[in-house]
């Protein structure tokens, strides 16, 4: 499956240029540009494909990342293996998702250089679902491989760099079966009293449609500061996506809702699903 190259240099943007709201004055940023110079259109193919089951792998083909799967310990294996081939290091936080099964959720951190207490989290699940059988094919290439694959090019793009705040970067596990990955670690996060200042969903950013390519960001109330920085991003930035803001908590069946529960701000960014699927 082709995968829109252009929404993942936005997106890279998008979570940059969110970081730094009261600089960019409506100028576009040289190091912005920069960084999406590294992202990497050949990795991205290359994680996209191996997560669709497109390729063999040392770890095996998946054919699926469903919880129940074999091929979802194949996942974890690679996504972990992946990350840290780019000298990266991974927490592996496990967890119970049920049906005596565990679950992890990956985490990568850039740490704040001045106030590491704020953080700012990048996320997107891994696991998939066919909606039938657990045991059947389910390759997941929109719902979410694409969001996977932007969550680490954009990993991979701003590890080069020093921010003030600590940015989280994040794949969840078990979003398909009710959040529970994204659940555990808000929870999590809310009892050691974190300070996240944004949560960043990625969500079925990876679906397009000849002759439509847009965005959309979905909010809550706290998070309603940043939509009109959002959506002027395309306007500084020759990246391709058009972005139109949803202020208002729409979608409660994405990660997004299990941080709404402990007050945390968030964001989901993905395609016009509705128009285009």
């Amino acid at each position: 499956m082709k995968f829109p190259s252009r929404l993942f240099l936005f997106v890279g943007i998008a979570f940059f240029a969110s970081a730094q709201v009261d600089e960019a004055q409506g100028e576009a940023t040289p190091i912005i540009i920069e960084a999406m110079q590294r992202i990497s259109l050949v990795n991205i193919t290359q994680n996209a494909q191996a997560l669709t089951g497109q390729v063999e792998m040392e770890y095996g083909r998946i054919v699926s990342r469903h919880i129940e799967h074999p091929d979802h310990q194949i996942t974890v294996e690679f996504l972990v293996g992946r990350l840290g081939s780019e000298g990266l290091e991974v927490s592996r936080k496990n967890f119970d998702c049920g049906l005596s099964l565990n679950c992890s959720n990956l985490i990568v951190e850039i740490p704040g250089s001045v106030h590491p207490e704020n953080i700012w989290i990048v996320d997107a699940h891994f696991d998939s679902t066919n909606g039938v059988d657990s045991s059947e094919l389910a390759p997941g290439a929109v719902d979410n491989a694409s969001g996977v694959v932007i969550v680490m090019q954009t990993l991979f793009a701003l590890s080069q760099y020093t921010f003030s705040d600590t940015i989280r970067f994040i794949l969840f596990d078990a979003e398909e079966v009710g959040l529970i990955g994204s659940g555990y670690h808000a929870e999590q996060a809310s009892g050691r009293s974190e300070n996240i200042i944004l949560m960043f969903n990625l969500d079925v950013p990876g679906w397009r449609f000849p002759g439509v390519n847009a965005a959309f960001a979905n909010s809550d109330y706290p998070s309603w500061r940043f939509l009109n920085e959002l959506n002027r991003i395309p306007d500084r930035y020759e990246c391709g996506t058009e972005m139109i803001g949803v202020p208002a908590p729409v979608i409660d069946s994405a990660n997004m809702a299990s941080f709404w529960d402990f007050d945390y701000p968030t964001f989901m960014v993905g395609s016009l699903y509705e128009l285009t699927g």
